[in-house]
């Protein structure tokens, strides 16, 4: 019986080798008994014998010897390869036949695969709850599978239909639960996870409700009652427990959240006399009074009474002690009137001393007292007000671009006076020797004869691409237009900065910010606030450049930013991959903008760095970083964010295009004489052509960024507001990239040669 058995064992064993063996078949079993397989896919059949005899094995596809394109073929083997769409008759028959004896098995022909496209209720209930799956492709007696748990759990099925699933089953506490949905014959959908629901219960307000682990629920106490003020929440942890409104991070449990209250505290009653303020205030209270409008010929002079904050303005605040109290606004004749006249102030220039001559005041009682006030921009960096003299002097300007601040005047009699004025400076945006990276760096390198980046992530946004180019710099009074940098000596003092936002990806300091640094929109902004210092080569080191965003000075020398970041410019390295800088894109921000020292050599030989409102949040080289939206997707189905993506081997899909690091060129066949009375904006578009502009950071659609420089003509450089971000084209510029840590190209371009002195 065993030699028997080894001999089946055999027989079995040639039919799976042998194409075209001999079976010596009494009885035949093709397995698998029944099958379902998906158009254009393979499936596997054997076949096994019994009481054998003589004879030839052969596979038929209903009927059909081999089969053919319409019911699927099969080959000697027993390989079985469906047809592309669904034949007549489904479904078909696979028989084999050897020695006159045959065995025939049933193939069901499935379009697709299961999938789901939505699962209901989202997020999950726990305990007992019944699910409904949407999709597609789901057969009688398909499973849902929850595989949440760390096991595989089948839902009982209550109902199946081609496009719902119904089924029933128990969801455990955790944060997410994941269903697939199981056809017979093993084909299983994707995957869809949903948020599993927790209950919050508020005590004495508003907000309980169902809702997914990590949510953030806002919660509101109900109206203290008579007598009564909201006191505190207790219970669950909550962002600020003493406001009676304020949200909760929804933990992965059930949780309850109260409402406190507390007695109102005694009140105490303010008279203020003259002026307004007066009720009834708890001790301890700041309440602000102010002084009524003074009668002709009178003006405010002081308050009496209770205690304020500062009696001699006429809007000040109370501490309210605990016993009624009484203040007075008292007022004075006037005998002459303080005033401060603007005047016009002569312009600066950058690293250069400056004196204006003394501010006058008239009226008043001397002496007078100067100042710059905070209701305006500051004064221009380096630069200071005499407050005894009037005079605004610097031994080194930092700013660039126009500034417009208040000066107020105060006499003996404590009568104030103010005064809008503006000082406008010239830049000094020459590089002092530094070459800004090697000749053969891909920030100096042409491209308009390189081939347009065919990419699905390259092209500008398709809803960016009627959007007019938009100038971030010029000659601007108040704050000044653009981003400005200063150079500094090879000695200059380093400093302390500290890194708030982002110190794992900041080049550590200390930096060589002087104090009189130029901050971008001034030191007032609340915007990105770059600062910007260019340090010359000396004593044997190189050349370098320091950038760091949302700058503050600390008043002591020190600096704080949200970043830092360092440039070696006599090396090509690039920033360590994924890291940001200044900009989203992780590169330098000085070397390309635009200033007015380049435009007017004519010699841009550097992309434009420019801002879309949001980018791909992929990148290109020579790109670092990004901080966009939407992802690409590679052929093999792999998904990209905050990746670099490679122009000679792009993704093959993408859901938002306009990467950081992608360089645009202004189309050759673009007319730009429309400028030809604009020297500023043709000098600018011809780089454009030559060198393109490149994706930068996130910001206004367009917005070409530069210098602030009392030198640029707005009227000239509005013409660039003439064209369209349509007009440009995406380069591919992975024929010049040698390592992707490295901005080195194998060559300078036609006329790239970098020029010590100038901007390169």
């Amino acid at each position: 019986m065993a030699a028997m058995m080894r001999n089946i064992g055999f027989i079995i064993l040639a039919f799976t080798l042998a194409p075209m063996g001999v079976l010596h078949a009494g009885g035949l079993t093709v397995t698998p008994k029944k099958a379902s397989v998906e158009l254009g896919k393979t499936a596997q059949f054997t076949i096994t014998a019994t009481n054998p005899s003589g004879g030839s094995l052969t596979w038929s596809v209903a009927g059909i010897h081999g089969g053919n394109s319409t019911v699927g073929t099969i080959s000697s083997t027993g390989l079985y390869s469906a047809p592309a769409s669904l034949p007549r008759q489904n479904p078909v028959k696979i028989s084999a036949k050897s020695g006159g004896k045959s065995a025939s098995v049933p193939v069901r022909l499935l379009t697709h695969g299961p999938a789901i496209t939505s699962v209901s209720p989202n997020p999950l209930p726990v305990g007992k709850v019944t699910i409904t799956i949407k999709g597609s492709g789901f057969l009688k007696k398909a499973v849902v599978l929850d595989t949440s748990q760390g096991r595989q759990v089948t839902l009982t099925t209550v109902s199946v239909s081609p496009e719902t699933i119904v089924a029933k089953g128990y969801q455990g506490p955790s944060a997410s639960a994941s269903f697939c949905v199981l056809n017979p014959g093993s084909v299983v959908s994707n995957s869809l996870t949903v948020p599993i629901a927790f209950t919050l219960k508020v005590v004495q307000g508003s907000g309980s409700g169902a809702y997914a682990a990590g949510s953030v629920v806002r919660i509101t106490a109900n109206a203290a009652a008579a007598g009564q003020q909201f006191s505190k929440w207790t219970g669950a942890a909550v962002a600020d427990p003493t406001k009676a409104s304020t949200t909760l991070t929804m933990p992965a449990a059930d949780t309850t959240v109260t409402a406190n209250y507390a007695p109102l505290p005694a009140t105490h009653k303010l008279t203020v006399v003259n002026g307004a303020g007066s009720g009834a205030y708890p001790a301890g209270s700041v309440v602000r009074v102010t002084a009524n409008a003074p009668a002709a010929g009178q003006q405010f002079s002081k308050w009496t009474g209770a205690v304020v904050a500062d009696p001699t303005k006429a809007s000040t605040t109370l501490t309210m002690p605990a016993a009624d109290t009484t203040v007075t606004a008292n007022y004075s004749t006037l005998t002459s009137t303080l005033q401060l006249t603007g005047a016009t102030l002569p312009n600066a220039t950058q690293l250069k001393p400056y004196t204006a001559p003394a501010l006058t005041a008239t009226g008043g009682t001397p002496p007078y007292t100067w100042s710059v006030t905070s209701s305006a921009d500051t004064l221009p960096e380096g630069m200071t007000i005499g407050a005894s003299t009037g005079v605004i002097s610097s031994t080194a300007v930092g700013g660039q671009g126009g500034y417009y601040f208040q000066v107020q005047v105060v006499d003996a009699a404590n009568h104030t006076a103010t005064a809008g004025f503006v000082i406008n400076v010239a830049g000094d945006s020459t590089y002092g020797g530094c070459n800004i990276f090697p000749p053969n760096s891909i920030f100096h390198h042409r491209v308009d004869l390189l081939p347009v980046d065919t990419s699905p992530a390259a092209p500008i946004y398709s809803a960016y691409q009627s959007s007019h180019l938009r100038v971030f710099f010029g000659n601007d009074a108040g704050p000044p237009n653009g981003i400005p940098f200063i150079r500094v000596p090879w000695n200059q003092p380093s400093v302390n900065v500290t890194f708030n936002q982002y110190p794992s990806e900041s080049d550590p300091g200390p930096y060589p910010i002087p104090p009189n640094a130029p901050i971008e929109g001034t030191a007032d902004s609340t915007g990105d606030r770059h600062v910007l210092v260019l340090q010359m080569a000396g004593n044997g080191q190189p050349c370098k450049l320091y950038e760091t965003w949302e700058t503050i000075a600390n008043g002591n020398g020190t600096w704080t930013a949200a970043n830092g970041a360092y440039w070696d410019l006599g090396s090509n390295d690039l920033r360590p991959l994924t890291w940001t800088s200044g900009d989203a894109a992780g590169l330098p921000i000085m070397p390309l903008t635009v200033n007015y020292d380049e435009v007017s050599n004519g010699t841009i030989n550097h992309p434009i760095r420019f801002t879309v409102n949001h980018m791909l949040a992929n990148f290109v080289w020579p790109a670092r970083h990004s901080a966009g939206t939407g992802t690409c997707t590679e052929s093999n189905g792999s998904t990209l964010y905050n990746s670099l993506i490679s122009q000679a081997t792009p993704p093959a899909s993408c859901t938002m295009t306009g990467p950081a690091g992608e360089i645009y060129r202004l189309k050759a066949n673009i007319d730009i004489s429309v400028c030809s009375n604009s020297p500023q904006a043709t000098a600018i578009l011809k780089a454009m052509k030559e060198y393109g502009i490149i994706i930068a950071d996130n910001g206004m659609t367009g917005g070409l960024i530069g210098t602030p420089d009392a030198r640029w003509d707005n009227s000239d450089l509005a013409c660039l507001t003439n064209f369209t971000l349509s007009q440009f084209e995406p380069v591919n510029v992975s024929s010049l990239q040698i390592k992707s840590d490295s901005g080195q190209t194998p060559s300078t371009s036609s006329g790239n040669a970098a020029q010590p002195g100038l901007p390169h």
